[in-house]
């Protein structure tokens, strides 16, 4: 039996999170943020039990970098700003712009 370290992006969507695996495009989710990654593992699991060996090599990225870049935009109209901005839990990284009179 064989270990891989793999990289697990847990974001939420709507009511429950989504768990990705972008080394092998591999998602999963759940209620809570546990259970999407319990669920993950799961998903990561039977796939190394069932794909063949090429499968594996051909959707492995061996190189994945996760990082934060900052935006800067001007949304075309502020229908739904307000709504977005309440629902966004990272509302702090983004600049509120007004439009220009």
């Amino acid at each position: 039996m064989e270990r891989q370290r793999l990289t697990a992006i847990i974001e939420r969507e709507n009511e429950g999170f989504v768990a990705l695996c972008p080394e092998l495009d591999i998602a999963s989710q759940g209620r809570s943020i546990e259970e999407a990654r319990t669920n993950l593992v799961e998903a990561l699991s039977l796939f190394f039990e069932t794909a063949s060996p090429s499968e594996v090599t051909r959707r492995f990225h061996s190189e994945v970098f996760v990082t934060q870049v900052e935006v800067t935009w001007r949304p075309r109209d502020n229908e739904g700003m307000v709504d977005w901005l309440l629902a966004c839990p990272q509302k702090d990284f983004f600049q509120t712009i007004t439009p220009e009179s």
